[in-house]
């Protein structure tokens, strides 16, 4: 079966190499439900640095991979010594910027943020950078799961 991966660039796996993403190539994967596999993947340290590049309200991310139930087969394979993942859970938390009306109203000073907890699914659609979607996902559907 021929597995399509988005493409890399040299200059950007310099970076990914050099960016300090040992805490996401140590998690454990986990088992996710509810998702398909459309045979498109991304590694891990590629999906944190690009979603912390693409969206500048995440303050803090943390991925691994994601076995997707009843295709656990598929949902990571390994290409010139790289695994790469049909689908990456990545969790952390952000800050989204308030009014200067909502700050002042809380007696803030303005800047203010609300800040939040998330949990999404990166999911690599195509060859390029920008081919990608980000789903949200319940904690609930989520296992640690040692990746046999």
């Amino acid at each position: 079966m021929h597995k399509r991966v988005i493409k890399p660039i040299v200059i950007g796996l310099v970076f990914l190499l050099s960016a300090g993403t040992a805490a996401a190539s140590v998690g454990q994967p986990v088992r996710v439900t509810g998702l398909t596999y459309d045979g498109w993947g991304s590694t891990v340290a590629f999906a944190e640095t690009h979603l912390k590049s693409v969206d500048t309200h995440i303050d803090d991310i943390s991925c691994v991979g994601a076995i997707i139930a009843g295709n656990e087969r598929n949902s990571s394979w390994v290409d010139g010594g790289v695994r790469y993942w049909d689908k990456v859970y990545c969790n952390g938390r952000g800050k989204s910027p308030q009014s200067r009306d909502f700050c002042s109203g809380l007696g803030l000073n303005y800047p203010c943020y609300a800040l939040f907890n998330y949990k999404i699914i990166y999911d690599a659609t195509g060859a390029e950078d920008s081919d990608y979607v980000v789903r949200g996902i319940k904690g609930s559907q989520l296992t640690p799961e040692q990746l046999q």
